[in-house]
């Protein structure tokens, strides 16, 4: 047969149809470089990026907002971890800690006027880049590149044509110079500080004045005028600031209703504007973690309420889903530890500092939080141990140490408690120390006198020191006492007669 006839045969047409589906569903897998049971992925900030640190909010920023809308493809598992760029883990520790399959990576670089976004999908199993991309800014508008960049994974996820994103996809704004105050106010905002703070609010202010119909702005100059208030307490008081935020915080809700962070803002803005506001509070952190699942800010403030409150299993639960969400946060983990030493389990306690201690050794909260739990579960000694090490001027240090017998430690506190009460220092109760400190001095008191005027000039004064903690069972047979839990609406059944001293 003619080599015309072999090509015009059935036979070759059948056999040419079958090679050429082979060859398609060859090119369709390549394509596919992620099979839909290994779509789960996570995306962070590159530390391999530009030595230019003031590109270190916008590679933050970007990351942030492809992950949240990469996540609204229900085909595409998309983990998060606010906390990988403190762990200084390894892509692989990183994906092992979050139970992924692929790493994106987004590094940020600049040349001249042009910055390019280089984007790679890293495969976790065989450490071989799947995917990499480099995104282009030439006309100074990085308002678009986010939106490009989710586009190209989610089909280079198999995952745009296979469902409909769940929401809107988008960032809010198609203002340029509105989205990079943005982005550089998210990035001061997560810093803390009252320096961060300030500026975090600064540059949402610039935001919303560029584009009042930013809702993500205006949460976020919600959340850091609230902050601010705990961090710079002196220069933004309470009364004026917090209806401010309140304010700002309804008008990002009235602007997006669906925003998570718009909810969190408003129940954070509440919370902290006192008791008689808690239960809207409460309605706006379960909105806000509806909304998103992973916003693990929003899981943590409700924990912070609802132990306030002596609803310490419910704290613990919401504490851990705050882990969950952000497995890699060693302060997440800390705090986890802390509801759990409050709830008396002493041992799930020490694991979760242990773990925190594992994410974040350099952070002396974290230390301070272990320590406490160590002392608490009753391993005083190697509690002692571990705040001399790491915390040794923490006042619950000197009140560990002074409720030991150390008669020495006792007469210091003592002698450093009247110091500070003849200068008429701040005596709002926000911060614990002064009650730390003359409950270690022997003085109970004026611990009550402070805990008192705390709770009537503050009414979030609970969410700094609960109630329902053991550094105050030494007043709990205090008819003081008991009026305070009454008035903080607390259970007094619970929190007082059943953890009286016996």
């Amino acid at each position: 047969m003619s080599p015309l006839m072999r090509l015009t045969s059935p036979a070759w047409w059948v056999g040419m149809g079958m090679l050429l589906l082979a060859a398609t569903a060859l090119v369709s897998r390549q394509r596919d470089v992620f099979a839909r049971t290994d779509a789960t992925v996570t995306v962070l900030a590159s530390p391999i990026g530009s030595p230019d640190s003031s590109l270190a909010y916008l590679a933050e920023g970007l990351t942030d907002e492809v992950t949240a809308n990469l996540a609204k493809y229900a085909a595409v598992d998309v983990r998060m971890s606010r906390a990988t760029s403190t762990t200084g883990a390894s892509l692989r520790e990183v994906a092992r800690a979050l139970g992924v399959a692929h790493v994106v990576t987004l590094a940020v670089r600049r040349t001249g006027t042009v910055i390019d976004v280089v984007v790679n999908m890293t495969r976790v199993r065989d450490g071989r880049v799947v995917w990499s991309d480099t995104f282009r800014d030439e006309a100074g508008d990085l308002v678009r590149v986010p939106m490009r960049i989710v586009n190209e994974l989610a089909h280079a996820l198999s995952a745009a044509g296979s469902s409909a994103p769940r929401g809107q996809p988008g960032l809010g704004t198609d203002d340029a110079i509105a989205h990079d105050a943005f982005l550089q106010g998210r990035y001061h905002l997560d810093r803390r500080g009252a320096a961060s703070l300030r500026l975090a609010r600064e540059r949402f202010q610039d935001a919303v004045a560029r584009d009042p119909g930013f809702a993500r702005a205006h949460a976020g100059l919600s959340m850091s005028a609230t902050l601010l208030t705990l961090y710079d307490r002196r220069a933004f008081p309470r009364d004026s600031m917090l209806p401010l935020a309140q304010a700002a915080a309804e008008r990002a809700v009235a602007l997006d209703a669906t925003s998570s962070d718009a909810q969190a803002a408003l129940g954070l803005a509440l919370t902290y504007r006192g008791r008689d506001h808690w239960p809207r509070a409460e309605v706006a952190y379960r909105e806000a973690v509806s909304r998103d699942p992973r916003n693990a800010n929003a899981h943590g403030w409700l924990a912070e309420l609802l132990i306030a409150q002596g609803r310490t299993e419910e704290a613990v639960r919401a504490m851990e889903r705050a882990t969950a969400s952000d497995p890699l946060s060693g302060i997440h983990f800390a705090v986890y530890g802390n509801h759990l030493r409050i709830a008396g389990r002493a041992d799930d306690a020490i694991r979760a500092g242990e773990r925190a201690l594992q994410l974040n050794p350099a952070v002396q909260a974290i230390w301070e939080f272990y320590g406490r739990t160590l002392v608490s579960s009753g391993r005083r000694d190697s509690g002692l141990r571990v705040f001399a090490a790491h915390a040794p001027r923490h006042p619950l240090y000197t009140y560990f140490r002074a409720e030991s017998g150390d008669l020495a430690v006792r007469d210091s506190a003592r002698r450093v408690f009247r110091q500070w009460k003849a200068t008429g220092a701040d005596r709002d109760g926000s911060v614990p120390p002064p009650v730390t400190l003359a409950l270690a001095g022997g003085d109970a008191t004026f611990a009550l006198d402070l805990l008192e005027q705390a709770l009537s000039s503050n009414p979030a004064f609970p969410l700094h020191t609960p109630l329902v903690d053991d550094i105050y069972d030494s007043l709990r047979d205090s008819v003081r006492f008991r009026n305070l839990v009454v008035r903080a609406g607390l259970d007094v059944g619970r929190h007082v007669d059943a953890r009286r001293p016996r």
